[in-house]
């Protein structure tokens, strides 16, 4: 989940192996985007729960084993952002749900001791009224100015699940955040099925047998039926004039977070020198 990422509107975010949901950079916006996995079913919700004035919004769903997740990404404008959460943290409560995001909140429970603003005390409110919500954050800071702006918000039910950090490396002004959830996911999609292989097929046989086949034939009033008995009889046909391909798995895209054209001439430059 990333935030201010300037992408304008029509500008579209590419990762491979990942499907991206953005909203785009208007006006003081500076635009959200949540990345899924592609081999996780997710939806993105396009009408999302409200969560006050100047607040902005990204919110999608996604689907594991045995249940839905749903992903609220936010941040909220330290200047004009008013933000009320009481109809998110009920829905929270209900159905599990992670928040995330920048929400410019200060109060004592926030790592901020001596400042406090309304954000920052409506979430305290909101956390006091709200069992079935928690917060994730430990004491670390999550800005390089100090305090903790960024913040992670979970279903109480899963908070026994629950790890959450801050990245090592990962570091701008904010820092990046991680939070596992141990919930298991979807089993793999299974591989598709193995091809005949054209270029070792008996063609001599698989005339004979067609010919066979339809002098043997008698067809049937019914157009649908023909066409399903012809195409039987190629594919019946085929399979015994032409062995199978070895099998294969579904194509996976390695893990990076990050590829572009410099990376790949690079890999190539590295390839020549490791076969020189």
């Amino acid at each position: 989940m990333l935030q201010e990422t300037f992408l304008t509107t029509g500008k579209k975010l590419r990762i491979a192996g990942y499907n991206a949901y953005i909203t785009p950079q208007i006006d003081t916006d500076k635009g959200l985007a949540t990345l899924v996995r592609t081999t996780i079913p997710t939806t993105r919700l396009h009408n999302p729960i409200p969560c006050g004035t100047n607040v902005k919004t990204l919110a999608v769903t996604i689907t594991l084993l045995n249940q839905k997740i749903d992903i609220y990404r936010k941040i909220n404008s330290e200047d004009t952002g008013e933000l009320q959460l009481t109809q998110l943290f009920a829905h929270v409560e209900r159905t599990t749900t992670l928040i995330c995001g920048d929400f410019n909140a200060h109060h004592p429970i926030l790592s901020f001791p001596s400042m406090t603003n309304p954000s920052g005390e409506h979430i305290a409110f909101a956390l006091e009224e709200f069992e079935g919500v928690a917060l994730l954050n430990t004491g670390q800071l999550t800005h390089i100015r100090g305090g903790r702006l960024d913040l992670t918000f979970v279903t109480t039910a899963v908070r026994h699940l629950t790890r959450w950090r801050v990245h090592s490396n990962l570091i701008s002004d904010h820092f990046a955040t991680v939070t596992e959830l141990e919930i298991q996911q979807l089993p793999p999609i299974p591989p598709p099925p193995p091809r005949w292989n054209q270029y070792l097929v008996d063609w001599i046989y698989f005339k004979q047998a067609i010919e066979e086949w339809a002098v043997s034939y008698n067809p049937p009033e019914d157009i649908d039926q023909l066409e399903k008995d012809l195409v039987d009889a190629f594919h019946n046909t085929g399979d015994k004039a032409m062995p199978l391909k070895a099998a294969r798995g579904n194509h996976t895209y390695k893990d990076s977070w990050y590829y572009c054209p410099e990376a790949r001439r690079l890999k190539i430059r590295l390839n020549r020198v490791k076969n020189l």
